[in-house]
């Protein structure tokens, strides 16, 4: 089962020196929209949200409460591993066999934010895409069409393995715009 969601936001990284504010809105609203699963936490760090220590059965209302707040761009149900070969591969696997994505075509699609990390993207892709063909003979690599896409995100605490992007309102978080008043004539003045 997956161990964190991940979730990304679109238009506050614009702000500029109001960001801090726009991103405590917005990580106070996810926290008001997940504050029924007592022990499910929110926490910010390299510019994506992360709701994690949740019960296994309040994963399907998280995804769809989260979903539904402005300012969240996509979430993305993840498993977490550390930032080593071994263990991102082996969440792969594990992602393959959740998902049941044993057959068809595939592309391993990485992002590595954290520049310390001895593969780049392109190089992790291959990696990890040589060990899933070594494992699973019956898949296919096609990387312009795939039937399945597993994105893999190394960032600078943990690396991040994942299928599904589960679109979410966009905009600026609840809150954070002004007043605003509109005034109708009927046309008899």
């Amino acid at each position: 089962m997956y161990n964190i969601i991940l979730i990304r936001y679109g238009e506050i990284h614009l702000k500029g020196k109001n960001r801090p504010y726009f991103e405590r809105m917005l990580k106070k609203t996810l926290s008001d929209a997940v504050g029924f699963d007592q022990s499910a936490r929110v926490w910010f760090n390299d510019g994506r949200y992360y709701v994690e220590d949740f019960a296994d059965t309040n994963l399907d209302a998280i995804i769809h409460k989260t979903s539904t707040v402005f300012g969240v761009h996509s979430i993305c149900p993840a498993l977490k591993c550390q930032k080593e070969i071994v263990d991102i591969a082996a969440a792969v696997f594990r992602l393959i066999e959740l998902k049941n994505l044993t057959s068809g075509t595939f592309k391993i699609e990485a992002r590595r934010s954290d520049k310390r990390f001895y593969l780049n993207s392109m190089q992790l892709a291959a990696e990890l895409g040589g060990r899933v063909l070594s494992r699973y003979p019956e898949l296919k690599v096609d990387v312009v069409q795939p039937d399945h896409v597993i994105y893999v995100e190394v960032r600078t605490s943990n690396a991040y393995v994942y299928y599904d992007i589960i679109k979410g309102p966009g905009g600026m978080p609840l809150g954070t715009s002004g007043s605003a008043m509109l005034l109708l004539s009927g046309g008899i003045d």
